[in-house]
Order: structure tokens, then sequence, then C-alpha cells
């Protein structure tokens, strides 16, 4: 038996698949017939056991972390049919749980003052998609998700500027992740004023925003 090396776990090959019962009989006999045909890669769990990868035909927040509190792991069917065509992608799988590869190996977002909750739903969005989450704008970083436009010289935004790093808004994750593929980033680009206070001269320091 061979080990291969995934982020944070190792997984044996033959890898295990468990498919969710949630799958329809076709997809379900596609799934064994395409492992049937690769015994050295893949093979078809009848029922859960430890170090199986557990193949969800769609990604429910209240599903995937309960599997997660389980210590499940937990892939997409979209990037379980991956594997199946293609077995070294299991080498470049990131943290789980992942739906599928959209964003390109190594690819990371940035989020910066977001709030609390929006930052989870982008962050979540990002790592289902197969993306990272940096903390800093790294070389890595292919676009920081933001709500406003920020002036301080030593911001995200302003080096994210300077590094010509595409700045959008959080709709951008969610319309990737409502096509589960790559989409057209310009409609979600923030706009140059987005969230600052504008001053008019002559209206005694009315604000609008």
């Amino acid at each position: 038996m061979a080990l291969v090396a995934v982020p944070h776990a190792e997984v044996q090959l033959p890898v295990a698949f468990f498919l969710s019962p949630k799958f329809t009989p076709d997809r379900i006999a596609a799934f064994t017939e395409a492992a049937r045909r690769q015994p050295q890669h893949v093979r078809i769990a009848d029922s859960v056991e430890e170090g199986a990868l557990w193949v969800l035909p769609a990604f429910d927040i209240e599903e995937v972390t309960q599997l997660e509190r389980r210590r499940c792991r937990v892939i997409g069917g979209p990037l379980a049919e991956r594997l199946l065509r293609d077995p070294s992608v299991l080498g470049r799988m990131p943290r789980l749980p992942v739906f599928d590869l959209v964003f390109r190996p190594g690819a990371a977002i940035c989020c910066t003052g977001l709030e609390p909750l929006e930052r989870v739903r982008c962050t979540t969005l990002a790592r289902w998609l197969g993306g990272r989450v940096a903390d800093e704008l790294g070389p890595d970083v292919v676009v920081l998700v933001t709500t406003r436009v920020s002036l301080l010289p030593d911001s995200k935004y302003q080096a994210a500027l300077a590094r010509r790093v595409p700045v959008v808004r959080p709709s951008f994750l969610e319309a990737m992740w409502e096509a589960k593929a790559d989409i057209d980033m310009s409609p979600h680009i923030l706009p140059s004023l987005s969230g600052l206070g504008i001053c008019f001269g002559g209206l005694q320091g009315s604000a609008f925003e």
C-alpha cells in the first residue's frame, strides 16, 4: 500500500470513497464503475471507515459541520470525479473539506474590513472551492475581499492596489460558489469610493456615504 501526503493527513492508496446516500443510483453506479477500472487508486467503501473520504453531492453548512465534528474528511462529488480521472490530484488537495478545485493550485484569498459573520462565510466558501485563506497579502493572494475602500497607507487595500491585486466584494465568492466554476470578476470589483464618507464643501459639513 502506498501513502500519499495530503495537507493535514496521509491517505492510503487505494483511497476509499464513502458515497453519501443522497447520490442518485445512477451516479453511484458511475462512481463504482470508474473505481472498478482503477482499483490501485480508488475503491468504494460500503460503510464509513477510518481514513475514507466522505463524498457529498452538495455542501450544506450544517451537514458539513456535523461531519467535521465527527472528524470525517469531506469532499464534493466534482472533486471525487477529478480524483477518478487523475489520481495525482490527491497530492494537491488543500485542507479539507473541499467541494471542488475551482481556484488554481496554491491560490489564496485575503479578507479585510469584513464583519465577523461575513468573514466566516467568505473563508468557508474560498476553502470549499479549493482556495486558501491568507492573513497577509502575500504573493499567492489572487484577490482581496472587502466591502470598503481604505485610505490608510499601510492598509491591505492600498497594498493590493500597489501590487495590482484585484479588490472584490464578497459577492464574488458567492457567485463563484453558485457557479461552482471560475467566473468573470469584473461585476464584483469594489468601486473606488465604496464605503467612504464624502463631505461636500458649502454644505456645512454634511456628509454622505
